[in-house]
C-alpha cells in the first residue's frame, strides 16, 4: 500500500461549520493507519496553500494528537503539500495523560518516537497534570475537536476515541484475540490502554446521516435491535450531517462485537450514512 502523505507533509481539515484548520504529520510508519499530527488555527475561509503554513512551529499548535490516518488516505482532507527540510526534532512525540474515569488517579503515557502505535511504558501523575489526553482521534473527531477549540469552547473528550480502520488490525505482543477485524480491533486498542475487558465498559458508537428522517431511522433501528440492550439514542445536527450517538454498556470479552460493528456498517450504508467510529472509558484491573 502506498501512502499519500509522509512525515513533513501539510493538510487541511474540513471544519463542521465552514472552513479549515490546519495539520501537519509529524510520525508517521509505511504502514499508516496510526500517526501523530500536530494542528493548528485559526480557522480560514479559504484553503490554505503551504506558503501560508510551512513556517509554522510545534509550539505555535492548538493540539497535538495521534489519530486515524484514514481521511488523510481518502483524500477528505485535501494536502496542501510537503515541507522541504523537515526536521523530526523540531516536532516530539508529546507525553499524554491518562486519567482513570470518575476517580482520583492519572498516567503519564509514552509512545515510541518512531511509531505513534506503540505504547513504551506509563507511569503515575497528578490528577490535574495540563498534559493532553491519550486519545486516538477518528478522523470526525479531530474536526469535531478542532471546530470547538476555534470557536473558544473547552474539549470535553472521553478517555478514548477510536475509529474503525483496523481490518489489518494486529494483536498485542504475549495476547491472541480471535474473532473478526472489528472485535480484534476494539479488543486490541482497550488491552493498549490497559483496561480490563472481563468489565463492563461505557460505550458510545458514531453514526452521521446526511438529513434528521435518516437520524430518526437509525435511531429505530438501534431500539429495535436485540444487539444493543438498554441502548440509548440521541440525534442532532453536527455540521451539514445528523449524528446518531448511541451509548450502551457492554463486557468486550464477551459482547458480540462483529455483530455489532456489522450491524452499524449496515444502518449506515442503509442510510447512505457514515458509521464513524466508537468510544469507550477505560476500566484498569
Amino acid at each position: 500500500m502506498t501512502l499519500n502523505y509522509k512525515e513533513g507533509s501539510w493538510f487541511a481539515v474540513p471544519l463542521m461549520h465552514g472552513g479549515f484548520a490546519t495539520g501537519v504529520v509529524a510520525r508517521a510508519t509505511t504502514e499508516g493507519r496510526i500517526i501523530l499530527c500536530y494542528f493548528f488555527g485559526p480557522q480560514r475561509r479559504s484553503l490554505p496553500i503551504l506558503p501560508d503554513v510551512k513556517s509554522l512551529k510545534a509550539t505555535e499548535a492548538i493540539r497535538a494528537a495521534r489519530i486515524s490516518d484514514l481521511f488523510l488516505f481518502q483524500g477528505k482532507w485535501p494536502i496542501i503539500g510537503c515541507s522541504e527540510r523537515w526536521n523530526r526534532s523540531e516536532w516530539p512525540m508529546p507525553v499524554f495523560v491518562r486519567r482513570e474515569p470518575n476517580g482520583t488517579r492519572a498516567w503519564r503515557v509514552y509512545y515510541s518516537d518512531t511509531n505513534p502505535s506503540t505504547l513504551v511504558r506509563e507511569e503515575p501523575a497528578p490528577y490535574d497534570t495540563d498534559l493532553p489526553l491519550d486519545l486516538t482521534l477518528s478522523g470526525r473527531g479531530v474536526e469535531i475537536r478542532l471546530a470547538r477549540l476555534l470557536s473558544g469552547e473547552a474539549e470535553q473528550p472521553s478517555q478514548s476515541e477510536f475509529h474503525s480502520v483496523s481490518s489489518q488490525a494486529k494483536s498485542p505482543v504475549g495476547i491472541v484475540i480471535e474473532g473478526g477485524p472489528f472485535r480484534v480491533e476494539v479488543l486490541q486498542q482497550l488491552h493498549n490502554m490497559g483496561s480490563d475487558t472481563s468489565r463492563p465498559h461505557s460505550f458510545d458508537f458514531y453514526l452521521y446521516l446526511p438529513s434528521e428522517l435518516a437520524a430518526k431511522a437509525a435511531t429505530e433501528k438501534v431500539r429495535d435491535s436485540k444487539l444493543l440492550i438498554h441502548a440509548q439514542v440521541g440525534s442532532n445536527i453536527s455540521g451539514e450531517k445528523w449524528l446518531c450517538r448511541v451509548t450502551t454498556t457492554l463486557v468486550p470479552e464477551v459482547a458480540p462485537l462483529d455483530e455489532i460493528g456489522k450491524f452499524f456498517e449496515q444502518v449506515a450504508t442503509a442510510l447512505q450514512g457514515d458509521f464513524d467510529g466508537w468510544e469507550s472509558d477505560v476500566i484498569k484491573k
